[in-house]
């Protein structure tokens, strides 16, 4: 297959009308091409972000979906709760493999317990696998299991692996914010692999600095605490490596802190993707904050999980919780969409995503919808949760921080709609222990669109607002955003009335809340700039840590994709050979991508996406703008990142198999001409400039008279090449010479990046010589840097 290219020149990338100049924060400057953290000290304080890759399955280091390739598949209809449970069984007693449920319609009216490792449940697609749970749907353990419990059995619970295991060792040193390491005072019986709990309980000063009665924190007690369930790396002497940083500073001289085994009961590697779950209306036994009869369940449910996913999942009319982590650790929720609460009256039902005693958890380019709250998270074992590229709208109340002090919490590229708002302040005696719900925090290039009302016309609480007022003993950082929300400072939720805060003014630098009672404890960077650079931490983060990252998801039985270095050619001309900065290729081989060809997509930050239906292409390990993608072939733009090289690695990626990496050279530049046909030979795609149409024999350029032709393959320009952006003013040039021929006279030329086409893709305004040759096929030739492009392209002039 030959991609036509014409179809780029008639759509236009949507979203670049408010592009504005890239920065990027103090917090996370580029060094030697490089984000990296770096604290800042301003009003009085010392702030730095957390490093939140080390959020979901494995860390961020393996692909989910990972399981033995054994598989089964469901050859149940109708009512398969029973059948999929005995399923189940067998897959989990045996070892572990995949369960698949075949695309069409089925129905249950029970819940399926998943207490083993190794299982993977899956769909053939959100939009072809899907479940109607019946209004009689009954569980044994209402109202906190799931159509799908992971973890447990039911009527067990599973979160003993927090207070539950046996003393490892004290530790009587000072284990600092962002630690890996642990000094403890008897090291003798942990060796590395083992599973720990690094913990102190809140002590009596804390609390009694954060809440009050009648819901006051109970000091020295799990439930409150800092509580992170942690592996061992590696030991020299009493020294402990662990293989995720402390997100708090834990000091002896507070309360004890301790090294705990766990219980050895924790579950690993499970997890859910590819099907659709709709609940009919069902009551439940207990009651809402109304009195009337409330609805119970989940569609799925972790509880003393370790390293798990829920993929691809779509929920509609939950009723209870749609996606549910609780007592859990290092879970990602990715591509997943929770529309629609059967209840949204209170008494803790209504939520769309809730991470509750959960810690390490990635919720990932996920839409949350007419919930009573989309997204939320609770408790003070809660900690480092990065919330990244998501949807919230059109909710009854706020996106929240629901109690106690957790701790890291991320909001990366948070897009909220139709009401929906952010907050995370002191809720008082709301809900028992409810007080100073945040401890710290980033909220990092938000957009919100402002509106106060829901899609029913009703208020929401502070809707198409932010508001964050963590405890006087934590922080929080905002960076970039909010789009047309507004920012409000040391908003108070647990007083009567509310205290609405000041609101925070658009700045370039770095601010504090100004008002007299303003604890400064939270940092506005870039109040009001779009352009933010990366425009996702959580990504950049990975990226530093993992070059390429892993997959978001691994086709355990998938075939791997393959290419050869002859196979990759400049997408204009054809022609295979060296790669160049910023040129567009096309790669041929096979397991390259979907059946059906995925083309070019925009992401939420107006950037051309680096993954189609499963598809991504790596350059030393930077992700590249993809065209389309298909089995047979991708289309991709090689990023700028590899100018001044003399080689690249290539590595294709589809459904998480890699191929074997392919080495190319590196040229300055490769140019070649778009032709009419995409073969690289003949007419070329070219504008006449007067108006008339495309150039051919039937409509030839007169000599004197302009055209526009396309190109790519130019290398570096000035401004310098982003990838993925558009081209906008000023349009990038390249930095090498650049000279046209029309039948082998030299034209006067002006080469510019395609204005609104993606930075790769480049404009050449050219007159046509009055010595030029006339007819219906004149050879037409570019050259950069003194490069040819390719031969046999031609033009029409008369």
């Amino acid at each position: 297959m030959v991609l036509r290219w014409r179809f780029l020149l008639v759509v236009l990338l949507s979203g670049q009308s408010g592009w504005a100049q890239a920065w990027t924060s103090q917090l996370f400057p580029k060094v030697n091409g490089k984000y990296t953290l770096h604290s800042v000290d301003f009003a009085g304080q010392q702030w730095a972000l957390d490093d939140y890759s080390y959020a979901g399955y494995f860390l961020g280091a393996r692909s989910p979906g990972a399981v033995p390739c054994a598989v089964q598949t469901l050859s149940a209809t109708g009512d398969i709760s029973a059948p999929l449970q005995a399923a189940i069984n067998v897959l989990g007693q045996s070892g572990g493999g995949i369960l698949r449920i075949p695309a069409g319609s089925y129905g249950m009216s029970a819940p399926v317990a998943i207490p083993y490792d190794n299982v993977s449940i899956e769909g053939a697609g959100s939009g072809q696998t899907r479940i109607d749970v019946a209004s009689n749907y009954a569980s044994p353990d209402p109202p906190y299991d799931g159509l799908f419990t992971f973890g447990r059995s039911f009527g067990h619970s599973n979160h003993g692996w927090i207070e539950n295991g046996k003393l490892a060792s004290t530790v009587s040193t000072v284990i600092r914010r962002g630690d890996m390491q642990v000094d403890a005072d008897n090291a003798s019986g942990i060796k590395m692999g083992d599973w720990i709990v690094v913990q102190q309980y809140f002590w009596p000063g804390l609390a009694a600095a954060n809440s009050q009665s009648p819901d006051a924190w109970t000091p020295d007690a799990v439930a409150f605490s800092f509580t992170y369930l942690r592996q061992v790396t590696g030991k020299t002497n009493n020294r402990v490596f662990l293989d995720a940083p402390i997100p708090w500073t834990l000091d002896p001289a507070n309360n004890p802190v301790k090294l705990t085994f766990t219980d050895n009961q924790m579950h690993e590697n499970v997890g859910i993707r590819g099907l659709s779950i709709h609940f009919e209306n069902n009551v439940g036994t207990e009651t809402d904050s109304t009195g009337m009869p409330a609805p119970h369940g989940a569609a799925v449910f972790f509880e003393g999980v370790r390293n798990g996913w829920v993929s691809d999942v779509n929920v509609s009319n939950f009723p209870r919780e749609g996606i549910y982590l609780l007592y859990s650790a290092r879970i990602t929720v990715l591509d997943c969409a929770v529309i629609g609460a059967q209840d949204k009256n209170g008494g803790g039902w209504g939520y769309g995503y809730e991470a509750e005693n959960s810690q390490n958890i990635l919720i990932k380019r996920s839409r949350g919808e007419q919930a009573r709250h989309n997204f939320i998270s609770a408790r003070a074992l809660t900690s480092v949760l990065a919330q990244t590229q998501n949807l919230s709208r059109d909710p009854t109340q706020p996106d929240d921080t629901h109690y106690s002090f957790e701790q890291a919490i991320l909001w990366d590229k948070h897009t909220q709609q139709q009401g929906e708002s952010l907050y995370a302040v002191n809720r008082g005696d709301q809900s028992t222990g409810a007080y100073q719900t945040l401890a710290s925090a980033v909220v990092w290039n938000f957009n919100g669109d402002g509106t106060s009302k829901n899609a029913a016309g009703d208020a929401v609480l502070w809707g198409g607002e932010v508001h964050l007022a963590p405890s006087p003993n934590g922080q929080a950082i905002l960076t970039g955003g909010p789009g047309a929300d507004s920012v409000f400072d040391n908003s108070d939720d647990g007083v009567t009335p509310r205290v609405h805060g000041q609101q925070v003014p658009p700045a370039a630098g770095l601010q504090v809340g100004s008002a007299p009672n303003a604890r400064k404890n939270v940092l506005y960077e870039g109040l009001g700039q779009s352009g933010l650079q990366p425009d996702s931490l959580f990504e950049a983060q990975l990226a530093n840590r993992f070059s390429p990252p892993p997959a978001d998801w691994v086709n355990a039985c998938g075939a791997a994709p393959s290419a050869a270095a002859n196979s990759v050619g400049n997408g204009f001309s054809n022609l295979p050979g060296a790669v160049s900065p910023g040129e567009i290729v096309t790669i041929y081989g096979a397991n390259l991508g979907p059946a059906v060809a995925a083309s070019l997509q925009i992401d939420t930050s107006g950037l051309v996406a680096t993954s189609l239906a499963g598809t991504r292409v790596f350059f030393d390990g930077i992700a590249a703008p993809l065209v389309y993608a298909l089995a047979g072939q991708v289309a991709a733009v090689v990023p700028y990142g590899v100018a001044g090289e003399a080689n690249t690695t290539l590595l294709l990626q589809y459904q998480g198999q890699r191929s074997a990496p392919i080495t190319l050279p590196v040229a300055a530049a490769t140019p070649a001409i778009l032709t009419a046909d995409g073969s690289g030979k003949g007419q070329g795609l070219i504008a006449n400039a007067d108006g008339s149409g495309l150039n051919g024999p039937a409509n030839p350029v007169a000599r004197g008279g302009y055209i526009l032709m396309y190109a790519t393959g130019a290398g570096q320009t000035d401004p310098p090449g982003v990838d993925g952006t558009p081209n906008m003013p000023p349009y990038p040039k390249p930095l090498l010479p650049v000279e046209v021929r029309v039948a082998g006279v030299t034209a006067d030329e002006q080469m510019v990046g395609a204005p609104q086409f993606l930075a790769g893709f480049l404009q050449v305004n050219v007159r046509i010589p009055m010595e030029a040759a006339t007819g219906p096929a004149v050879p037409l030739e570019l050259r950069v840097g003194g490069v040819a492009s390719q031969s046999g392209v031609t033009l029409a002039v008369q």
